[in-house]
């Protein structure tokens, strides 16, 4: 089951795994919001090991690709904010590294908490995505990540005219997030409440150059607080 954010100051080691149990796979990303998915479809090698009586098994195994925890200069840099690690957040990451659905799908990826003026109001995570996928394939990670973080649906939508999909009491707890893409990195944001998360997600949008698009008339309303 998905971790349950108890405080907003425990909040980014919480997530990290809240988010990782998203179970997507590259190939059908077949899963849903709740942690429950299909295995991840990838290449196995047969290992044969003998048996006592000199007959042999095959065992499917898959071997992972590196995974690195990301420099924080990976990171957008926001007016007025910073950045700050919890004790152990990054060994977290290396762990979500080592699931095969994420591996398959990212080579890495950075979780910190975000202080204003030295306030913490939230947290970014920052996935970045292995072998350029589809954009159709991050549109369906996207949704599954951060349909992970939340433990249910999320809303789908535009957001100053980016594609974003959000998630509302994430959890059960007060936190939302908002998650978008960059074209090689999947970015997650959230705060305490839908309008706080949104307004962060506009922060770091801008700050990573992310431009707006022109919504056709297939686009679902964009999410409110």
């Amino acid at each position: 089951m998905p971790v349950r954010p108890s405080s907003l100051a425990r909040r980014s080691a919480a997530v990290v795994g809240a988010v990782a149990l998203a179970g997507v796979a590259l190939t059908g990303c077949g899963g849903s919001p709740d942690g429950t998915s299909a295995a991840p479809t990838a290449s196995a090698s047969t290992e044969t090991s003998a048996s006592a009586s000199g007959t042999g098994s095959s065992t499917p195994s898959i071997s992972l690709q590196p995974f690195e925890v990301l420099a924080e200069s990976d990171l957008a840099v926001l007016p007025d904010f910073a950045y700050l690690a919890d004790p152990g957040q990054d060994d977290a990451i290396r762990t979500q590294g080592t699931k095969e659905s994420i591996n398959l799908a990212f080579s890495g990826a950075i979780a910190r908490q975000l202080l204003y003026k030295g306030q913490q109001v939230g947290g970014v995570q920052v996935w970045r995505f292995r072998d350029e996928p589809s954009v159709s394939t991050q549109v369906q990670l996207l949704t599954f990540m951060v349909g992970g973080f939340g433990g249910r649906e999320p809303v789908t939508g535009t957001l100053n005219g980016v594609p974003v999909a959000q998630v509302e009491n994430a959890q059960g707890s007060d936190i939302a997030a908002v998650g978008f893409l960059t074209g090689t990195e999947l970015v997650v944001v959230w705060s305490k409440g839908a309008e706080a998360a949104q307004r962060l997600a506009v922060t770091y949008l801008a700050a990573a150059g992310v431009t707006g698009v022109v919504p056709d008339s297939s686009d679902s309303p964009t999410p409110a607080p």
